[in-house]
């Protein structure tokens, strides 16, 4: 989709007609719309959402819609008309989309504090989408709410319609979620999950019949598989909303250190916390990754125990050696050539049935066989090096009981200081600190609740699949005599296999796309930042965990700047944009508010080589004129907003960089 005009008609502060044209051409694909904070830039971007979707977003009832002014002058008319059009292209195809919103009986009244209010009735609410034709005739799309969403799905648009300033919560802690949901949105996996959903459905309809039709233990097993499948429903139902309340409780925390971050007097303290949980988390992590080396440690502890076998052994093999017994002097391989070839050594012909053969013979009976005696001889270094690795074993051990000790001391230390500062926060005069940090000690305690249930119910998921598999094997060798019994068994295996591989499909494709994004991730932000060599790495986790790495590979999310978060989730929106490799319009509304002059540069001259089709809604503040050199030869059409004091309406006007 690339926009090409929009319209707009008394919607909000538009008065009468305005119109604004949008860059299109390849080499010049950048619209810039300047207006001052209250223009009118959100409502445009907001006018664009109503006519597609029919949701505005920042405003929130249809009252507020329709433009002021008009409906002053409508009171005891008959009707006012709101419009907005938006003709765009998707596919080689163009289209014109127009939606209308009329309202009648218009009054205005004053709430208490003298402000005036207007009401209304709305009349209608109308979409109309059509495609024109190379004739210019246009011809009606029948469903269009069906056909704007296979061109650029209402879930998909936030990541290509959205506002800047509120982009950087893609990358605070607690919304692993969001960008787990952005990743299927963006990729269109919804088709595939409806699917597996459907299926799975399919297969309860094929067991529930399978029960009916089956007798004895069969039936008993297909009603058992029935009962699991509703509890694993159900465990899966839990364990989605337990996600859900922990990424809010995550959220909650991020929120209520931001606002004890603006607060001054305890600014300090606050990053001085930040600092000591990161320290902590890697504190936890060293911890886990001695006590997984322990375990493999001792695994081996079989060499440390065999101390007494090794010796004995050792001293029978010594035995044997002083007495000449090993080695043999003579070995088996030579006896049994004599006697395969028939002539000794020394010429003499050995007859079967000879002293010479019975001597031979009798000599080989003593002789230790080759791949024994080799062994023997090979035994004594054998055990010495058993007995040096128990010995490293056991230094091994008490190395990593030392390590573990020194790293739980520190986690004590650390454990000791965050309470230090909760107990000093909770404690703090101003009532509003103490608040916030009661607040955030309660959303702490949730969050610790919540983590282990998530676990439990994790096991039990597994716990029921493995029962479950148990079960379809019993039926797999179970028979079914009854015709219809097995032709339903075929349809419900083939609906199994299918939902299965398609689960196979599902989780693998979006993991390959999760790495392929964190990879373009990377590449954006590594472009976009000055301060590139400080953070090296961009890293999304199996959880969707969105977390930049610094030069000695920690994560380094919560050093980020305001500004350098914006970057950060702009080039996360980039790259999921790039993988899908779609034409769609990168429409931003105040993207720039918090961001340092040189990243703004870098964006000004990579951004538009980023997106086919980039559009702008800036102040001349967040986007001064000397910052516009580095965008100017990728701008196709300048815009600005006029708001009048008097009338309380915007105009838009055609000007120039």
């Amino acid at each position: 989709m690339l926009i090409k005009k929009v319209t707009l008609k008394n919607f909000r502060q538009y008065r009468e007609e305005q119109t604004i044209e949008f860059a299109v051409d390849k080499e010049k694909n950048v619209t810039m719309v300047y207006g001052e904070m209250g223009c009118g830039k959100s409502n445009l971007f907001s006018a664009i959402n109503w006519c597609l979707y029919g949701e505005s977003g920042s405003v929130e009832n249809e009252s507020e819609i329709i433009n002021k002014a008009t409906l002053s002058e409508a009171i005891d008319e008959d009707s006012v008309e709101t419009v907005v059009k938006v003709e765009f292209s998707h596919d080689g195809k163009s289209y014109h989309c127009i939606r209308t919103l009329k309202a009648k009986n218009v009054c205005v009244s004053r709430d208490k504090y003298g402000n005036e209010r207007f009401t209304y009735f709305p009349e209608t609410e109308s979409q109309f989408l059509g495609i024109i034709q190379g004739t210019g005739e246009v011809s009606r799309v029948e469903d269009a709410d069906k056909t704007i969403n296979s061109i650029l799905p209402s879930q998909m648009r936030k990541y290509f319609f959205f506002d800047g300033e509120k982009i950087d919560e893609l990358s605070k802690p607690g919304h692993e979620e969001e960008v787990k949901k952005g990743i299927k949105a963006v990729l269109q996996l919804h088709i595939i999950e409806r699917a597996i959903r459907h299926l799975k459905d399919v297969c309860k309809d094929y067991d529930a019949a399978l029960e009916k039709y089956s007798k004895g233990e069969l039936r008993v097993l297909y009603g058992q598989r029935s009962e699991i499948n509703s509890e694993i429903d159900d465990l899966e139902e839990k364990q989605s909303r337990l996600q859900n309340e922990h990424s809010e409780a995550k959220k909650l925390i991020s929120e209520y250190d931001d606002r004890l971050l603006e607060l001054s007097e305890v600014n300090d303290q606050v990053e001085q916390r930040d600092k000591l949980e990161i320290r902590l988390k890697d504190l936890n992590s060293e911890s886990e990754e001695i006590e997984l080396k322990m375990k493999k440690e001792t695994t081996k502890a079989f060499i440390v125990l065999s101390e007494k076998i090794r010796k004995k052994t050792h001293e029978i093999v010594s035995q044997k050696r002083q007495r000449g017994e090993i080695p043999t002097g003579i070995r088996e391989t030579f006896l049994q050539d004599l006697l395969e070839e028939r002539i000794c050594i020394c010429g003499r012909r050995i007859e079967s049935g000879s002293s010479e053969e019975t001597a031979i013979k009798r000599r080989l009976s003593h002789v230790t066989p080759g791949e024994l005696e080799n062994l023997m001889i090979e035994l004594p270094g054998k055990l010495d090096f058993l007995s040096a690795e128990a010995g490293r074993i056991v230094n091994g051990l008490k190395t990593l009981h030392s390590e573990k000790i020194k790293v739980r001391d520190e986690m004590d230390g650390t454990m000791e200081d965050l309470q230090r500062i909760h107990e000093s926060l909770k404690g703090a005069e101003t009532e509003n600190i103490s608040k916030l940090e009661l607040k955030r000690d309660e959303a702490v305690g949730r969050l610790g609740g919540i983590k282990p249930e998530i676990t439990k119910t994790s096991g039990d998921i597994d716990k029921k699949e493995r029962e479950l598999k148990k079960i379809d094997e019993k039926i797999e060798r179970a028979e079914i005599n009854e015709k219809r019994g097995k032709k339903l068994k075929k349809k419900g295996d083939i609906a199994e296999k299918s939902r299965n591989i398609l689960k196979k499909i599902n989780a693998e494709f979006v993991q390959e796309m999760r790495k392929e994004i964190q990879e373009y991730s990377q590449d954006i932000f590594g472009s976009l930042l000055w301060k590139s060599s400080q953070f090296k790495d961009v890293s999304i986790s199996d959880k969707f965990e969105l977390e930049v790495l610094d030069r000695w590979g920690k994560p380094a999310r919560r050093e980020l700047s305001a500004g350098e978060r914006q970057c950060f989730s702009l080039a996360f929106i980039l790259a999921m944009s790039k993988a899908t490799e779609a034409e769609s319009p990168f429409i931003m509304d105040t993207p720039f508010a918090r961001i340092s002059e040189v990243p703004l540069r870098n964006i000004s001259e990579k951004l538009p080589n980023l997106t086919k089709q980039l559009v702008l809604l800036v102040t001349n503040k967040e986007f001064p004129v000397e910052y516009s050199n580095d965008i100017k030869p990728r701008v196709g059409r300048v815009y600005k907003l006029h708001f009048n004091d008097a009338t309380g309406c915007t105009t838009i006007e055609e000007g120039e960089l």
